[in-house]
């Protein structure tokens, strides 16, 4: 259980995290159709409920924690500092 402990905490820093517009849409969306199962149950609209409640409550998807960002690659071995000697082409 001790191990436990880290994974909870950042569950509960994931779920208390500050809601921005797509959070806050993913979760309407979740709503609606779970909303809509009430009316006509689908388990499509179960599925689609649950996903994007889901993905509401923990934030995470494409669209939330930078999950787009890609990694620049780092060249090994040059200074990024370095100065840059050009040579004049005539």
């Amino acid at each position: 259980m001790h191990n436990a402990m880290p994974i909870l905490n950042d569950l509960r820093a994931r779920i208390t995290a500050p809601w921005d517009a797509m959070r806050i849409l993913r979760a309407v969306l979740a709503v609606l159709f779970l909303a809509s199962t009430i009316q006509r149950p689908e388990p499509m609209a179960w599925f689609a409920g649950g996903f994007f409640g889901l993905q509401a409550l923990l934030n995470i998807g494409c669209c939330g924690m930078g999950g787009c960002q890609i990694e620049r690659p780092v060249r090994k071995g040059t200074a990024v500092d370095a100065p840059v000697h050009y040579d004049e082409i005539r």
